[in-house]
């Protein structure tokens, strides 16, 4: 199996993460608040890095942090008009360009509309559970990257993806935590790929034969079990599908053989022992 494993993952490509801390352009060295994410007078940048001359991604620039949250009913009008700035986007007409021109605050995009909040706690949103010609697209930057889980590669799309949380206004549950996709070649967010978890997942990793994120997870608001979470993105059709799927590993771990039938192919192997790190390395 070890030997299998290896074949199977004869293209991956290696590459190293790094956060720096940095201080604002305008920030009051008197008062230095030292935390996580932007907040006060600092904030953290997120790199990736090239490690490996012929395997590895290019040497890349500080990580894009827009999230994309979902689509939203916002009511500008109950704003102060000093809260918001609209452009209407001509060449940039994407969630991209929209949140480009957003600069690090909150973005809402409704082709060809972008808005910016300088004051998000100032306009209200209402959650909806899918896009129309009424509702707003909302891109934020998110407050926390998970420090349990290393960033996963995707080999096949050249997409990294983090576990991340982000802490939103007006909703409930405020916190909210996600799966935040990249284009690491370039640089770029990759929005559709940005997926809203059920649970708290951690100990990620990315099962470079299949299409899937695997991983443990909890819910500590109703259910502290620990689970065995797999969260796949199926391209196979015109129309991205993203399912997350949660087994108790209590229940897996006493039924007999029920965690190796599930996973009987090789590759399926790679990920199981991937996941506990017998062959995290390769």
């Amino acid at each position: 199996v070890a030997a299998a494993c290896l074949r199977a993952a004869r293209s991956f490509e290696v590459f190293a993460e790094e956060q720096i801390l940095r201080l604002d352009p305008d920030a009051d060295l008197g008062f230095v608040d030292y935390n996580n994410s932007r907040y006060g007078t600092t904030h953290v940048d997120d790199y990736w890095t090239k490690i490996d001359i012929k395997y590895s991604p290019l040497d890349g620039w500080s990580l894009n942090k827009y999230v994309r949250i979902g689509c939203f009913s916002v009511h500008f009008t109950q704003a102060d008009e000093t809260s918001w700035a609209e452009r209407i986007l001509a060449d940039s007409d994407t969630p991209e360009g929209c949140t480009a021109w957003c600069n690090g605050t909150q973005a809402y995009y409704r082709s060809p509309m972008c808005r910016c909040a300088y004051n998000d706690t100032d306009v209200p949103i209402y959650e909806r559970d899918e896009c129309s010609t009424t509702t707003w697209e909302i891109f934020r930057q998110y407050d926390y990257r998970s420090q349990m889980s290393q960033t996963a590669y995707d080999v096949a799309r050249r997409f990294l993806y983090q576990l991340v949380t982000v802490r939103l206004p007006h909703v409930t549950p405020s916190v909210r935590n996600y799966i935040h996709a990249l284009n690491v070649f370039e640089n770029r967010p990759k929005f559709d790929y940005d997926t809203r978890l059920d649970r708290v997942v951690f100990n990620a990793v990315w099962d470079f034969k299949k299409s899937r994120l695997v991983a443990l997870s909890w819910f500590p608001e109703t259910d502290a079990s620990l689970y065995f979470t797999v969260v796949t993105f199926n391209t196979s059709s015109d129309i991205l599908v993203v399912e997350q799927t949660h087994e108790p590993i209590k229940l897996e771990s006493v039924a007999p053989e029920a965690l190796v039938s599930q996973t009987t192919s090789v590759d399926g192997m790679c990920t199981v022992d991937i996941l506990y790190g017998t062959y995290y390395s390769v």
